[in-house]
């Protein structure tokens, strides 16, 4: 338990270097930024782009998606591999969602909004892993409920399959 909030205590001191750090790294990789509420999106002018299209999709086929962006979250783009660091509330979208344009966006909004909410339930820097496992399949579970109710394709939501999670498009 001592371990967990040493863990803990350096996560948050050390948050404001990283988060300086990758914003001079985003401008140096010419990333442009865009806000919705409280989250920040930040990625090449084609990514941005279909976040606006996923923005105008959630505003019309779910807007309690958008409501539950009131708290902070910075999203970018990450060309290998789509992550959530709980944390510091990062996310990032690989290019296996931007595949699918603006579809893949909102896949990957609704999972990070889901995502969040799971990790507001309890302190969950304190939970133990097979409570963590059982939180992340139930994520990936609502998230795939969403996308069927909303017709998304069949591959894109096989994605978020209990033994899957790369959003790669076949």
């Amino acid at each position: 338990m001592l371990l967990r909030i040493v863990k803990y205590f350096v996560l948050i001191v050390s948050e404001p270097i990283v988060r300086v750090t990758l914003n001079v790294l985003c401008r140096l990789q010419g990333f442009r930024t865009t806000r919705v509420n409280n989250w920040v999106f930040r990625g090449p002018p084609d990514f941005i782009r279909l976040v606006n299209e996923a923005e105008k999709r959630l505003r019309s086929e779910d807007y309690g998606v958008l409501r539950a962006t009131a708290g902070h979250c910075t999203v970018m783009y990450s060309p290998r591999r789509t992550f959530t660091f709980l944390p510091w509330k990062y996310a990032g979208i690989s290019r296996d969602f931007l595949a699918w344009g603006c579809e893949g966006i909102v896949a990957a909004w609704v999972y990070f909004t889901y995502k969040w909410k799971s990790a507001q339930k309890g302190r969950w820097f304190f939970t133990d892993v097979r409570r963590s496992l059982h939180e992340s399949r139930e994520v990936r579970a609502r998230t795939k409920e969403w996308l069927t109710q909303h017709g998304f394709p069949v591959e894109l939501r096989e994605a978020f399959n209990a033994d899957s999670g790369s959003g790669r498009r076949t």
